[in-house]
């Protein structure tokens, strides 16, 4: 079972992102933040299917997005929580900071698409358990993600495909993820 985020955990990383920040209003209505809280264990439990940590991760995040516990910060605090799960469930993503922020931007602030993050996520997780074998390409224009690719070699043979540790990968080869046009953009 997944170490879950206590409402503690949250309290402080939102305490410490205001005093780093120079935020003063540490406001908190803590009917919202523990609804905030419980998205990720119910979508654990209602599942049905085994539950990606970065899927997790995705429902702290849209949920803390959705009911806005904090007076302050709360984009802020809703990426660092994500974050703290993944850490949690020993996992650290090793991407740069400015790609962590932007495919977090792009997926939640743009594009209210949690599955984006959280598949974003699975792969980076693969990419790192599979050094030289495969690589995330992000693409940004004007500090936006426009798109990402996921290269990756296919498996000789059936015993290597059976190595894969994670379901939610499966046959990579590449895959690349365009964002859709603005609504008021020529097709």
């Amino acid at each position: 079972e997944p170490q879950w985020i206590t409402h503690a955990m949250a309290c402080a990383a939102h305490t410490r992102l205001c005093v780093e920040h120079g935020l003063s209003d540490r406001h908190l209505n803590g009917i919202r933040l523990s609804g905030a809280l419980m998205r990720a264990p119910t979508l654990f439990i209602a599942a049905g299917r085994p539950v990606h940590a970065g899927e997790l991760a995705a429902a702290y995040v849209a949920a803390t997005l959705r009911l806005r516990p904090f007076k302050q910060a709360n984009e802020a605090t809703a990426y660092l929580l994500g974050m703290i799960f993944l850490e949690l469930q020993g996992l650290s993503l090793q991407a740069k900071s400015a790609e962590s922020y932007l495919m977090f931007r792009s997926a939640f602030l743009e594009r209210n698409n949690p599955n984006a993050w959280s598949d974003w996520i699975a792969l980076r997780l693969h990419v790192q358990s599979h050094p030289g074998k495969t690589a995330v390409a992000i693409h940004a224009r004007n500090n936006q993600v426009t798109s990402y690719s996921i290269l990756a070699t296919r498996p000789s043979t059936q015993s290597a495909k059976s190595d894969n540790k994670d379901p939610h990968i499966g046959d990579l080869a590449t895959l690349t993820v365009q964002q859709p046009p603005e609504a008021n953009s020529p097709p």
